[in-house]
């Protein structure tokens, strides 16, 4: 299932295990009349009950939230409070079914509330292009005799995206709790994606397909941890290619890394290597090549002009 971490996966599996015990409640309630078992269900009660809220707070907080309440039942458990015990005798004791219905009813919602939040909040679906297409709407044109192309002369094709840029960029960081996480540092060149603002300076669209010519032929060499100007890439189970930007923060003392990158045809964003809407492995690649990133057709001296239609015009010429 998209969008699943470790936070969900335990409240799936506590939901799922709540429900099972809450059945189990319901269909034998006379093995509950008992003592202990009796005030172990009013425990595991509560204990959902207070899950249940903290899988409203951030996943950062959400352990401490949800074991606070969990220590304090357990000094319950443990000590026998005199006023708590015998309420809880008297609850399970009587209406054994009520404590299964809400386990079961609480384990329910539990499940479906994290399977829906897991959907809603799964990473955009990207396409060969790099770019979050199941929130973003393009139009991208190729560009008729590509300019650019790597060291050793390969093309690497070259599109526009006319649709220009995308909103929403607010929603979908929401959506996937980055607000706190990320710095929006502009809109961005409309017409390019991450690949194009890392390799060609935003002029054009560069497909993810093509990212891995670039890096052969172009001296990269993957490195343990990066130097600023380095690139970054991300990529999906299968190895490929994702996302790309470039390391503007290294800290090697305190671990720090932050990254330029942008986000398919929204803006550029300045991002943690592991807080970004591009889930995947990321590796870092640093090249001595004179030119540091730019493929030949977007140096100082080469560059090209791209009409409205997707064709080119190349001053000078």
């Amino acid at each position: 299932m998209p969008g699943i971490d470790i936070k969900t996966l335990t409240l799936l599996l506590l939901g799922l295990t709540g429900a099972v015990l809450g059945f189990v409640v319901l269909a034998c309630p006379r093995v509950f009349r008992q003592r202990w078992l009796g005030q172990a269900l009013a425990v595991g009660v509560l204990l959902e009950l207070s899950v249940l809220a903290a899988s409203f707070v951030p996943a950062e907080s959400f352990w401490p939230a949800a074991l606070t309440p969990a220590a304090m039942l357990g000094l319950v458990w443990f000590t026998g409070l005199p006023r708590l015990t015998p309420a809880s005798d008297r609850l399970t004791a009587t209406t054994p079914t009520l404590a299964g219905g809400v386990l079961m009813t609480g384990g329910l919602v539990l499940v479906l509330l994290e399977v829906y939040r897991a959907e809603s909040m799964a990473p955009p679906v990207f396409d060969g292009a790099g770019t979050p297409a199941r929130t973003q709407v393009l139009n991208l044109v190729a560009v008729s005799s590509s300019p650019l192309a790597t060291d050793r002369g390969r093309v690497v094709p070259a599109y526009l995206n006319q649709a220009g840029l995308a909103g929403g960029s607010e929603a979908l960081l929401a959506s996937q709790e980055l607000t706190n996480h990320v710095i929006q540092k502009g809109p961005g060149k409309p017409g390019s994606n991450c690949h194009g603002f890392t390799f060609i300076d935003g002029a054009y669209w560069i497909r993810g397909e093509n990212v891995d010519l670039i890096l052969e032929d172009n001296g990269y060499q993957q490195v343990s941890f990066p130097a600023v100007g380095d690139v970054v890439i991300y990529r999906d189970a299968q190895g490929q290619v994702l996302h790309s930007g470039i390391v503007r923060v290294a800290q090697r003392e305190t671990n720090l890394i932050l990254i330029e990158s942008k986000w398919g045809a929204l803006g550029c964003f300045l991002h943690p290597p592991d807080k970004s809407s591009y889930q995947g492995e990321c590796s870092y690649h640093h090249t001595q090549r004179p030119g540091g990133h730019l493929l030949f057709g977007v140096r100082e001296n080469e560059q090209i002009v791209p009409t409205g239609d997707g064709a080119l015009a190349q001053p000078g010429l």
